[in-house]
């Protein structure tokens, strides 16, 4: 036999003993792997600090059918699901509690920073070395960047800006109007009342509204937002090695995308500091920040200014978008409100905010729409500090993950009666919905982190739903009378197209 041939078959023989060899490994390690997950399943079901909570078994076992319905879209649905069946605290995960009572909000949020409960900073963690933002900031640094910022928001600098506020406005519906000129209704006998119609997407249009808006009252002109990226990334904050991976290896394409974002924002606020006399909502921002020699403190203000402008746009239009959709599908409503509208006002110039302010109907029907759909429909993650936390009469132990869910809360018949139905009159002191828990509608939070603009937005939708109330006649296509149906619930809501029929309202003026 040839040296060949005793090779080839020493070969053959080796790689032979080496195929059950490895297979043998495979098994072992799955295994293993097996016997750590049981290990860690049965723990969590039975031993774990929050084992005494009530929950769906599979999601206190793991975190993972967390994160495939939150991916889905579906977890803000589910939690009033969970809570129905499971009650006021319900354990979703193996370390957090979802809470849905009365003084859910005191609890968590606090009415000071001692009391409130601190952020879980991985939720917002969305890239590496990341710098406080006024969210996250602690108590001091927060404290000083709300006070910058506090004249701006106030009712005084909303007066000053309200100008500007008006003539974004005036550009929508001119370009509303642009729109419904292309697609003009037969001639009427009256030449001199013919009034023009089209289909538009109000979706686009109110976040193409309040994205110039907020862009305009900070920077003087709008960039490009980010909330999509930061939500995945800060989902994976659950798994905070994965998280790390995810960052290293795509930290290069995220950071770009983030630098982006930054040095637009940068250069937008240089701009806009050569304005020294224009009165908006970095007017004091940027006296505080020029007086500062370190050259951080204008990305410190940057990435603020770009936050806010971000939270304060998306926001707005989705209740704008979304009180349109709830007038449009509920005539009596609609009617009521076209109603109190054209009878308060003789003409366009007559809106304002001071005038929109007695519109009682009008403030009831954006109440109501922040119930049915709140802005932020998820649960904003806190920890739980050293010691533990009383919460619905029990202790709460430290590090359990808690948040109060907004779309669940309000979708709660424990708390407000027909909950899935669109009734302004709930705020209107009408006996039938008396019981209702209005208290616990907080979609701008309490305490002391509660959401700065909340004058300003309450100004911008009062504003922008007179005027085109006043201004358009709308009615909904049938294709978008299920729109509420297709929503998605992230950190903001993924919203499907509006399309609504626009006729330009003849005034005679």
């Amino acid at each position: 036999m040839s040296n060949h041939s005793i090779h080839s078959g020493v070969a053959e023989f080796t790689f032979a003993n080496q195929i059950p060899n490895a297979c043998q490994i495979i098994a072992t390690s799955l295994i293993a792997i097996a016997t750590v997950a049981i290990i860690h399943c049965v723990y969590n079901l039975y031993f774990h600090p929050l084992s005494s909570y009530p929950g769906p078994p599979l999601w206190c076992a793991l975190r993972l059918p967390y994160v495939i319905r939150a991916v889905q879209g579906r977890l803000v649905y589910d939690m009033l699901d969970l809570h129905k069946r499971y009650g006021p605290v319900v354990r979703v995960a193996p370390n957090e509690l979802s809470l849905a009572y009365e003084g859910v909000w005191d609890d968590v949020l606090g009415g000071t920073y001692d009391n409130e409960l601190p952020r879980w900073k991985p939720f917002y963690r969305v890239q590496p070395n990341q710098k406080q933002m006024i969210f996250t900031a602690p108590p001091d640094e927060h404290s000083k960047m709300r006070r910058a910022l506090s004249y701006g928001f106030s009712d005084r600098g909303i007066r000053e800006m309200e100008s500007r506020m008006g003539r974004m406005l005036s550009k929508m519906l001119c370009r509303l109007a642009d729109v419904c000129d292309q697609d003009r209704t037969k001639p009427t006998a009256n030449k001199q009342s013919e009034a023009t119609s089209g289909v538009v997407d109000l979706t686009k249009w109110c976040n193409f509204m309040t994205f110039d808006m907020i862009g305009e009252l900070a920077f003087g002109e709008s960039f490009e937002c980010l909330e999509k990226l930061t939500g995945i990334i800060g989902l994976l904050g659950f798994y905070p090695k994965f998280q790390d991976l995810l960052l290293n290896v795509f930290g290069g394409v995220i950071c770009r995308r983030m630098d982006f974002h930054q040095k637009h924002s940068r250069a937008a606020i240089e701009r806009r500091a050569m304005k020294p006399d224009r009165k908006d909502l970095l007017t004091e921002p940027l006296k505080q920040t020029q007086m500062q020699a370190e050259p951080e403190a204008w990305d410190d203000l940057a990435m603020n200014a770009g936050v806010l402008v971000v939270a304060g746009s998306e926001t707005t239009a989705t209740t704008l978008t979304a009180v349109l959709f709830f007038l449009l599908t509920n005539k009596e409503a609609h009617e009521r409100l076209v109603t109190e509208v054209r009878n308060a006002f003789a003409n366009e110039d007559e809106i304002s905010i001071a005038s929109v302010n007695k519109l009682e109907y009008l403030l009831a029907c954006l109440n109501e729409t922040m119930r049915i759909l709140p802005a932020v429909p998820v649960g904003l993650p806190r920890m739980v500090p050293k010691g533990g936390r009383i919460m619905n009469g029990k202790l709460v132990p430290e590090d359990t993950i808690v948040a109060g869910w907004h779309w669940a809360l309000y979708h709660n018949d424990t708390f407000f009666q027909r909950p899935f139905e669109f009734h302004p009159e709930r705020f209107l002191g009408e006996e039938q919905f008396a019981s209702d828990a209005r208290d616990l509608l907080q979609p701008f939070h309490i305490g002391r982190r509660a959401c700065i603009g909340r004058s300003l937005a309450y100004a911008e939708m009062r504003l922008a739903l007179a005027r085109m109330i006043f201004k358009l006649d709308m009615e909904i296509t049938d294709e978008s009378r299920n729109w509420i149906e297709q929503l998605g619930g992230y950190n903001f809501w993924y919203k499907p197209p509006l399309y609504v029929q626009v006729t330009e309202r003849c005034t005679g003026a």
